[in-house]
């Protein structure tokens, strides 16, 4: 059984005192929240791209992972597409423009598995082509395996346990 997934697109972030820096106010990015929990985690566009985890109890509580530099490929400047939490908060997935899926520790950001994903497709954004590749992203109950649904029109299940697509539909 799937969950819904969590990942919703962010409105822009809003002055606040909780540590978030004018340069990470930029542009709206995605958001996942985990219901285990009960922490945020948001994406920004720094160079390089970083993912913000937030503790929504405390709110001044929260901690920057800065992703590894992309040199080459589509939208290098726009990694931070679509985020998801485990059911557990342990681990979360995020996918890369170049349909790429990474699954990191969500203590130390360290990426856990690299999946395929799908190819990416150019997408009408703001009336300019934009290269995305992965369009939703969801968890089972259990944690060991991953949905994925592309531009490309394929819906693919992952297991995690070894990064195999175990099933994909049209």
């Amino acid at each position: 059984v799937l969950e819904e997934p969590d990942a919703i697109a962010a409105e822009p972030p809003q002055p606040s005192p909780n540590g978030i820096s004018q340069s990470e106010r930029r542009v709206a990015l995605p958001v996942a929240f985990c219901r285990a929990t009960d922490r945020l985690i948001t994406g920004f566009t720094l160079r390089p791209a970083a993912w913000r985890i937030h503790n929504v109890q405390a709110l001044a509580e929260s901690r920057l992972l800065t992703l590894p530099a992309l040199t080459d490929g589509p939208n290098t400047d726009n990694r931070l597409g679509l985020v998801s939490f485990s059911r557990d908060g342990l681990r979360f997935a995020h996918a890369e423009p170049d349909g790429r899926i990474l699954v990191r520790d969500s203590g130390t950001g360290e990426s856990i598995r690299e999946l395929t994903g799908h190819p990416p497709r150019d997408v009408m954004v703001v009336n300019a082509p934009r290269k995305f590749a992965v369009s939703a992203l969801a968890w089972d109950a259990a944690g060991n395996r991953l949905a994925t649904a592309g531009y490309d029109g394929k819906l693919r299940v992952w297991s995690l346990e070894d990064g195999e697509m175990v099933a994909e539909w049209n």
